[in-house]
């Protein structure tokens, strides 16, 4: 039982990492693209109309605060319920998003994450499979799936820009 306490010591620094790593990033992002426009001497409105691809990363990087949200969401559904398949599959859905999104940097701690997970609750799809609904698709993964339509919007927009 102390082995399995420290692992879990470990899951949740970790996660506490990645939340605290995740609401810090919008606000470093903004702070790059002030020194880069104080580089170029313009207002950083006018950098982000002479390159729009910096606006829509911006947009991209303002929706990590609330996969951070969703995180702690499922790390306190975790401790109550103890329903560690849902939050693997939220957070394996939180990985396709932020690769969608082009954080691909990221999404590693996602990666780290869903790994340290998968050793720790030793999760499997079955139980999962028994209890699944529609209701239970909105209720448990209707953030998730709101970043996804984000996501979709964004990767077209970097799409586009980069097509020129």
């Amino acid at each position: 039982m102390e082995a399995r306490q420290v692992k879990d010591n470990g899951l949740s620094k970790i996660m506490t990492t990645t939340i605290v790593v995740y609401i810090a990033l919008p606000v470093l992002y903004y702070i790059y693209l002030s020194f880069h426009s104080a580089n170029l001497g313009v207002e950083m409105m006018d950098l982000v109309n002479l390159e729009p691809i910096l606006g829509v990363q911006l947009i991209s990087f303002c929706a990590l605060p609330y996969c951070a949200y969703l995180i702690f969401l499922m790390k306190k559904s975790v401790n109550e319920e103890g329903s560690a398949n849902k939050a693997y599959l939220n957070l394996a859905l939180l990985f396709v998003v932020l690769m969608l999104m082009g954080q691909y940097l990221y999404s590693g701690l996602l990666v780290w994450l869903l790994f340290k997970s998968h050793q720790y609750y030793q999760l499997s799809l079955a139980g999962f499979k028994a209890n699944f609904s529609r209701k239970l698709l909105f209720q448990e993964f209707g953030g998730a799936i709101l970043l996804l339509f984000l996501a979709i919007f964004i990767r077209f927009a970097l799409f586009k820009l980069q097509q020129g």
